[in-house]
Parts: structure tokens; sequence; C-alpha cells
């Protein structure tokens, strides 16, 4: 791997994929299993040792690497809890094997990104669900296209994975319920690598067929279904299996239905492995109201378009992450400036002025107000009907704070004191939040309405007058 290449990795508890960009010729994708540990309780855990040795030199020599992780990693979503310690565990474990910067993107708007750079699948209309049914997790993302590239608006997901609790693993034990321990993870290996749509047609006809007979009362159980050349599994507690993870994402395809109604008629892209039983799809369409065809799949095609095992598909969230890496997209459209309150107050017979941070965290959904060192207690900040809001940024978190230009005719305070905050709705969406210390009313704003240059990624936005007016305490 030559010097300046950008590399996009995707680390499953299947396979790592990673895809590298720059240099002369042609992208290169590249594939392997993801390194197991054999002490672990089942398939999902990863011997990170291996996973660092695998990856090194796939990363020695690039330029800049970005990550594709779940959507649930990087902020709340519908269920609310962040898995950010992963994250934080897979940039130290790729920064342990590269000097280049490390970024970390949505795995699922990564892939969508891909999809859309490989002519896979078409731009149409505004929105499109991406669902990756993984095995251990599963996710459902609501995306919009807009004029930068595809963009995460809300998603659902069945929570962190769980190594003890794998249905494939399950799967395994079912069909070797003699095996040793290692030969268990060969096979719960091969049905995860291995799946190939054209040999499901089968498996997924025995299941559903079982369903239809259980659904109707009748206790016979259908016959044994065979995977390619492996052992036969009976196809009621096979069933079984299914089900419960088919319950859990139809759950989360029901939330996100529920939050944002536009998810039932959205373009619909399936990702994972997950994907590839009939089980789990048919739960995920019963979550979203909707019966219809996936993108990329005709009314009454049996086989979508790329098929599930297609390098392009099982390739998306690292070319996505790649093309972010060599900053032909954008993905990362979280706020990553700094804001600060620019206050004042007496000290003796002086003025004196000071940048108060607005720092939201991006995890809680909670606004953080502006704090007062002085008095160990939030800030109360005095506004008047005449006073700007002395708003200044720092484009990227690094460059220096200048003033950042702002409207207030729209937020209708009362002058009084208030309480000043920032929220994040989502990654892309700071609110400001003020709370009148008299009365505790509350009005939020979104910051793009405030200051319609705030999510600029421009240089730094003119001087207003070169006024340095503050706010007192």
């Amino acid at each position: 791997m030559s010097t300046g290449r950008s590399v996009g990795v995707d680390i499953g508890h299947g396979g790592i994929r990673v895809a590298v960009m720059g240099g002369e010729g042609a992208p290169i994708f590249e594939q392997q299993d993801t390194p197991v540990d054999a002490r672990g309780p089942g398939r999902g855990t990863l011997d990170t040792d291996a996973v660092r040795g695998a990856l090194r030199a796939r990363l020695g020599n690039a330029a800049r690497v970005t990550a594709a992780v779940p959507q649930s990693w990087l902020a709340p979503g519908v269920e609310g809890t962040p898995l950010d310690a992963h994250t934080a565990g897979l940039r130290a474990l790729l920064s342990s094997v590269t000097k280049a910067p490390v970024d970390v993107v949505s795995a699922p708007v990564a892939a969508l990104a891909g999809l859309l750079d490989g002519d896979t699948i078409s731009a149409e209309g505004r929105w499109v669900v991406v669902a990756d049914l993984g095995i251990t997790h599963s996710e459902v993302v609501l995306c919009e296209f807009t004029d930068n590239g595809p963009r995460a608006r809300t998603w659902a997901s069945t929570g962190a994975p769980d190594p003890a609790h794998d249905p494939l693993w399950a799967l395994a034990e079912l069909a070797n319920p003699r095996a040793s321990h290692p030969q268990l993870l060969s096979f719960a290996r091969e049905l995860l690598l291995d799946l190939k749509y054209g040999q499901l047609r089968h498996a997924d006809a025995a299941l559903r067929h079982a369903k239809e007979k259980r659904a109707a009362g009748d206790p016979e159980v259908w016959q044994d279904f065979r995977l390619y050349a492996q052992p036969d599994l009976p196809v009621g507690p096979a069933l079984d299996i299914l089900e419960k993870r088919a319950d859990a994402i139809e759950a989360v395809a029901s939330r996100l239905h529920r939050a944002c109604p536009e998810a039932g008629g959205a373009q619909l892209v399936l990702l994972g492995a997950g994907a590839c039983f009939g089980p789990l799809r048919e739960a995920l369409l019963r979550g979203l109201g909707r019966t219809g065809p996936v993108a990329g799949q005709a009314d009454g095609s049996p086989e979508p378009r790329p098929a599930y095992d297609d390098p392009v598909r099982q390739h998306a969230a690292a070319r996505g992450a790649a093309l972010s890496a060599a900053g032909r997209i954008t993905l990362n459209d979280a706020f990553q400036h700094l804001l600060a309150l620019l206050v004042h107050r007496r000290s003796g017979t002086e003025l004196v002025e000071r940048l108060a941070p607005l720092v939201a965290d991006p995890h809680t959904g909670e606004a953080a107000f502006v704090y007062d060192p002085d008095r160990d207690r939030d800030a109360e900040i005095e506004l008047s009907g005449s006073a700007a809001l002395a708003l200044w940024i720092s484009r990227g978190g690094t460059a220096p704070y200048a003033p950042l230009p702002v409207d207030t005719a729209g937020l209708t305070l009362t002058p009084g004191r208030y309480r000043i905050g920032l929220r994040l709705d989502s990654p892309a969406a700071p609110v400001l939040v003020f709370v009148s210390v008299s009365d505790g009313a509350t009005v939020s704003r979104p910051l793009t309405e405030v200051a319609p240059l705030a999510m600029s990624a421009s240089a730094a936005p003119p001087s207003p007058g070169g006024s340095r007016a503050g706010h007192g305490l």
C-alpha cells in the first residue's frame, strides 16, 4: 500500500472489509474473516490482537483512515442509548496500527454512499431506509438524500451485541449437538459468511411452510432443511431461534415507523447477514407497515440485485468510508464546531470579558448550560431587547474563536435574566435553549435559524462591525 492512499474499514463479527482509494489504478477491495477468540463463549468474541495484526499491513502507510461503525454507536436514536464505548475502543485499535488520522462514520450511511457510488442503487425520492440486519445487532436507519450526500435522520437499534445470545451459534449447536467448540465456531462462521441467496431459497421455503402450519395449529413439523453441505437443521427449533430475532427486528422497525411515518413508504436497502433469512426480512417489512419490494428487487423477483453475497453489497460500507477518507464525500455531518458566549462581569472597577463555552453532550439529548465558575452553577445572563446575542465559534474545534453573526429577531425573548444552553437534537442539529430565571419559561431555536452561518465549513465569518459587546452575568 503506497503512501497517500485513503482507506475505509468495516469490521464486523464475520468479516473485515477494507477499501483503498488513491494512488494509481482502480480502487482495491479486500476481505478476510474476522479473527475470533476461541476462548470466548461464542462466535462474537473478537481476537483483538489478531485483528490488529491483520490491519497493520493494510493501514500502515495510509494517509487517512475512516472506520464504518453502527449508527447507534455515534449518537442516540429512537431508543436513546449510544454505544460510544465501542467507538472509542475501535479508534484505539486503529490508532495502534496507523499514524494516519482516524475518523468514524455511520456504517449504514457509508454503505448507502458506497452503493450510490457503485451505481448499484439510485437516489430516487427523498427518503431511504437502510436496514442493517446483523445477527447479534440490527439497526434500521432512516436516511435522507441531500445535495451533500445521504444523511441519517433517525434510527432505532436492537442494542449492544451480546455474544452469549447469538442465533447463528444456537443454529450451529442445533445442527451439531455433539460438536466441539472449534467445530461450532467453524459452522457458525460458515453460516455467516457463505450465505448465498439462491441456496437459501429452500431454507426460507421450509421455514415459511413450518410457520404457516404452526399458525394453522398443525403440530407436524415439516422436513429438515439443509444449508449447503452442512448437517440438517430441524425446521421447528430453527424457526424458534430465528423468530426470537425476528421479534426484536420487528419491534425496532415499528419504533422507527412510529417516530417517522415516512419510513413506511421509503426506498428500502437491506444489508447484513440477517437479510438472508426470510423470517427476519419479513419481520422488518411488518414493522415498517409494508409489503412492497426491496430496493433493487423487482416485483416477483426471487433474488435481489445485487445479491446478498455480491461483493458490491458486502464492501458497500468500506467503500463509502474510503470515499469519506478521500474527501470525495462528507458522511460525518455532526456539528463539529465549538461555540462560546462572550460574557463580562465587574471585577472591582474593571470589566472582565471571557468566552463561556457552550458544550452539549451528543449522547444525552439534554441541554448543557453556560457555567458560572465563580458561583459554581449555571450562569444567569442578562438579555435586553437591544442586546445582540454575542456568540463566537471555533471552526472544527481547532481554529481560533471568531464572532458569529446572529439574528435574534425570531427569538421574541422578554428582557431579563436567562440560563443559556446548547442541545443536540441529532448530531447535525444544534439547538439554543433559553430558560427564564424569573418564571422558568423556555424558548428553543435551532442554531441555524439564529445563526445561519453556524454550519458553514468555510473560513471564519466576518466580524459583526468589530463589536465585542458581551453579556453581563
